[in-house]
């Protein structure tokens, strides 16, 4: 039973499981329990094999405490999150790194089989994307919408993901022989071609980076196969110019070559506002953070800079992003893990002549110093197609340093069978449990999805089941099956299709799940905006005060958010019902001192601002605006021209292979 596990169920797993993750968006996706459930699910089929045995060997002391010092402190924070769920789930998937690494070395030595299984399924991964980016550039271009990046968030975590695999490419180069080392030198060619495709800077420099410290620290063996890596580096930049050749356009390979080395002063800018807000809000609260992990964007919405443009969800920097959100321990903390890990590395590197061993610590090192880099630049310390890969292979990394150092663990013995039982059951539990939570949170976002789907087909009969089943299933801390509950209310009372109900009873069904959501997550401005909106419906009738009520309402979400231009379109609404016309166009135009909303607003938020300086009389402003809408309009028709449908993408499919 342990022998198929190992060897063939675990890693067909994991393999589905980062599969899923490239697709994970957000937590609030139905993929919720299959990515982080599953993964769970893969540590404790990973200790299964730890209940017969007697001795447990934990990992060398310094690195064990350090684990434990990082993530025990991240996990505390979870005591002290303002907002449950969201800081519940990506403690959850942090968490996966120890609890794999854990779990993957604990026995490594009775169950060798696993850790070369799950590092080669990560690498062949890595492969088959190279693949797909290319294809992707050549034949979909439409697809990416600008720069390669698909299925991924965006280019920089796509670049990065290919980059993990540079390592383990190179080294199936340098030191296998045969087929495998042929396979080694066109996976690293096709890496290096997708990278270049994506135009991240991160990936490429992270990768170069690892080649060139791979290849000098093994010098024996890259002067071994000197032919065999120089045609590497040269197929990968002939496929590389062939491919922009193929596009078909004279400046591809000048823009290219420029996204990756050219001028990042727009976006150094960017990340210079960030990292200067951060670093106050972590000045703020030095040692509790702000509020529990992935609590950044709750409060940076009220702080952000008016030249920022980013989506303001991350720092761009993951260590100041922990400081931030659960104190400056966790900054320390995290650089005295890398410390360690770096400094076992160079020992265990240093400590052997066997230039196969030494490649062994090297790769899964070199792996985990992109996944380090890139996370300095973006926030792949966040995301679960990282964080699960990077359990295994810290994990294949500590293996390999115990090849060169010899074994040196803290052995924890069980002399009393009931004892280790208790032990075990302990820490399985803690598994399953953490494995249940993501399976309920992920089937209450599903059917909290379907009824909402169901509210906009008109079936609140449907919605109404499928909500309620939502709220059963899901974890408490979930905000919003109660924000779309309410909504369902609020749309009843709108459409007038009470079934039977009386509208006062429905009123406060509604109210009552605006105030629980709100409860769970003070921050989201739209479950307030929600609020006012019905409170301003029902103002004379069910809310004899619901005006002023709707009004202090937006401005307490306005206070929370000041870009939410749904919030100040609500405001607007409400100031001129009173005659506040002056208050309805200055509340309007007041977001534009923001760089991002100047950019980026809506055809139709500016439409609403230009109607209320005619109202007023302005109409030199309302020109200006109606300008604006024009220009918007049209930039918008050219995005949704050049992203054309499948249709589409296989005509143009068709063309190229048959012109």
């Amino acid at each position: 039973m342990t022998h198929i596990l190992s060897r063939f169920f675990i890693p067909a797993m994991f393999c589905a499981i980062v599969v899923l993750a490239l697709f994970f968006r957000g937590i609030e996706q139905a993929l919720f329990a299959p990515v982080l459930g599953g993964a769970w699910v893969c540590a404790a089929l990973a200790f299964w094999s730890a209940r017969r045995n007697d001795r447990w060997d934990l990992p060398w002391a310094p690195l064990s405490v350090a684990l434990v010092l990082f993530f025990g402190w991240i996990g505390l924070a979870l005591f002290r999150a303002d907002v449950m769920f969201v800081s519940g789930a990506f403690t959850a998937m942090l968490l996966l790194v120890p609890a794999l690494f854990f779990t993957l070395t604990l026995h490594h030595d009775r169950d060798p089989e696993i850790l070369p299984a799950l590092v080669r399924v990560f690498a062949g991964l890595g492969a088959v994307l190279s693949v797909w980016t290319m294809f992707q550039a050549a034949v979909l271009p439409d697809l990416a919408g600008g720069r390669i990046h698909h299925p991924f968030l965006n280019a920089n975590d796509l670049g990065a993901f290919i980059a993990m695999g540079v390592p383990f490419a190179l080294t199936m180069l340098l030191r296998e022989s045969g087929r495998v080392m042929v396979a080694g030198g066109i996976m690293l060619a096709l890496a290096l071609v997708a990278i270049a495709m994506t135009e991240s800077r991160g990936g490429f420099l992270a990768a170069g980076a690892v080649i060139v410290v791979m290849a000098l620290w093994c010098a024996p063996l890259t002067r071994q196969r000197i032919g065999p890596f120089v045609l590497t580096l040269v197929a990968a930049w002939a496929i590389w110019f062939a491919l922009c050749a193929y596009l078909n356009d004279t400046t591809t390979i000048a823009t290219r070559f420029g996204g990756i080395m050219g001028d990042s002063k727009a976006s150094i800018d960017e990340r210079y506002l960030i990292w200067t807000t951060a670093l106050s809000m972590a000045a703020q609260h030095p040692w509790t953070g702000i509020g529990g992990l992935a609590s950044f964007y709750l409060s940076y919405a009220a702080m952000r800079p008016f030249g920022d443009t980013s989506d303001g969800y991350f720092v761009h920097f993951d260590p100041l992003q922990f400081a931030v959100e659960t104190g400056i321990p966790a900054l320390v903390f995290f650089y005295l893990l890398l410390g360690v890990i770096a400094v076992r590395t160079i020992w265990a590197a240093s400590a052997t002549q066997n230039m196969g061993q030494r490649l062994a610590v090297l790769a899964p090192a070199a792996s985990l110093l992109v996944l380090v880099l890139n996370a300095h630049l973006s926030f792949q310390l966040y995301m679960p197609v990282f964080l699960i890969p990077a359990g295994v292979i810290l994990a294949a990394w500590y293996v390999a340093t115990e090849q060169c150092l010899g074994r040196n663990c803290l052995s924890v013995s069980f002399q009393n069978p009931v004892v280790r039982r208790l032990v075990f059951a302990g820490v399985m539990a803690a598994f399953v449990l953490s494995a249940v939570w993501c399976a309920r949170a992920g089937a209450g976002i599903y059917y909290t999805d379907r009824g909402h789907a169901a509210i906009g087909r008109g079936d609140f009969d449907s919605a109404d089941r499928l909500l309620k089943t939502a709220r059963m299933v899901a974890p408490d801390s979930y905000s919003r099956a109660h924000y779309i509950d309410a909504v369902a209310a609020r749309m009843r009372l709108n459409k007038n299709i009470l079934g039977g109900q009386d509208p006062r009873a429905i009123y406060d069904r509604a109210i009552a799940g605006y105030d629980r959501a709100i409860a769970l997550n003070p921050y989201n401005a739209y479950y307030r905006n929600e609020k006012a909106l019905l409170s301003f419906a029902a103002a004379d009738t069910l809310e004899p005060d619901g005006v002023a009520k709707a009004e202090q309402i937006l401005r307490d979400a306005l206070a929370l958010d000041p870009l939410n231009f749904e919030v100040r379109v609500g405001l607007s609404q409400v100031y001129a019902s009173s005659g506040r016309m002056d208050m309805a166009v200055a509340v309007l135009e007041d977001v534009m001192r923001w760089r991002v909303a100047e950019l980026y607003a809506s055809p139709q938020y500016l439409n609403m601002l230009a109607q209320r300086y005619q109202q007023v009389g302005n109409t030199e402003r309302a020109a200006f605006y109606a300008q604006k809408i024009k220009e918007r309009t049209e930039q918008r028709n050219v995005q949704v021209r050049g992203r054309t449908g499948v249709d589409q993408w296989l005509k143009k499919l068709r063309d190229r292979l048959a012109p």
